[in-house]
Parts: C-alpha cells; sequence; structure tokens
C-alpha cells in the first residue's frame, strides 16, 4: 500500500514497460526539501523532478519500494512465461 500525504505519493517505476502495468513505487521527500522547491505538498512536483532530487538530495529525497526485475516482453505463446 503506498502512504501519500504531503510527502509521500506514488510514482510509477522509472524502468517498467509504460505501455504496460509498470510498478507504483512511494516517492518521498522532506519537508526541507518542499521548502527549497517552492511547493506546499509532493503533489506539485512531477516524477522527473522527483526522480532527479532523489538522486542529487538523496537525504531530502527518495523513491522507495523494490520493482521486480522484468521478464521481457510479450512474445507469443512459446512456453517461456513471459506472456
Amino acid at each position: 500500500m503506498n502512504k501519500e500525504d504531503k510527502n509521500h505519493r506514488p510514482i510509477e517505476c522509472e524502468t517498467c514497460d509504460q505501455t504496460a502495468s509498470p510498478t507504483i513505487l512511494t516517492a518521498w521527500a522532506s519537508n526541507w526539501l518542499l521548502e527549497r522547491e517552492g511547493v506546499s505538498s509532493i503533489q506539485e512536483l512531477d516524477d522527473d523532478d522527483l526522480r532527479r532530487l532523489a538522486n542529487v538530495c538523496n537525504k531530502d529525497c527518495a523513491i522507495e519500494g523494490h520493482c521486480l526485475p522484468c521478464n521481457g516482453p510479450d512474445d507469443g505463446d512459446d512456453g517461456n512465461q513471459d506472456d
């Protein structure tokens, strides 16, 4: 279950196939970072900004959760369980 408040919101896994059903992770940002960015809630930051901030300010912003490794694209019914 994803927590949603002024510091948390759902975010799609950036490595999942966006045309399928990507894994939903949780983005988190500290009060200090929200203030620095001039917003009152994490909802006001787009996904690209959150990913950038998580890389640059990892003590004040993070993307939490884990995505299972993708099994590759659907390549038909060939018995390898990826369809």
